[in-house]
């Protein structure tokens, strides 16, 4: 017997809203925790590492720079549109979409702040010469 149907005609809870909110929440919040770390490292390479490093290395990172930048935009961009459709499954279920649209406008300020992020690091390695 699915546990579904023990509890009843009408009884069914649709969990997907929050699940989608879950979802978009921490990613967001994953990569706003992840923010200030990646400009310590920014502002630590851009001091010191930058003149000890390898001409080999520079070139490594001024390819794999960009790379990681829309890599990470591309997880950011999921997150936002998971917040969306947590929305849309809220507003669908008559539930809360906190989850969804906390997770939305902390995805909105995660895409800026890696975006300046990612055109820092590129800038620092000279990718744009």
């Amino acid at each position: 017997m699915d546990e579904w149907d023990a509890m009843g005609h009408g009884m069914k809870i649709d969990r997907r809203a929050a699940e989608w909110g879950n979802v978009s929440l921490r990613i967001a919040g994953f990569f706003l925790v992840m923010a200030p770390i990646q400009l310590i490292f920014n502002d630590f390479y851009w001091a010191i590492g930058i003149r000890a490093a390898a001409p080999g290395e520079i070139q490594q990172i001024r390819v794999v720079a960009p790379i990681m930048t829309l890599a990470f935009l591309g997880l950011i961009s999921f997150s936002i549109f998971a917040g969306f459709r947590g929305i849309s499954l809220a507003r669908s279920t008559q539930q809360p979409m906190a989850m969804a649209l906390g997770g939305i406008l902390i995805g909105i300020v995660d895409f800026i702040m890696f975006l300046a992020l990612g055109i820092n690091m590129m800038a620092i390695v000279g990718t744009f010469l």
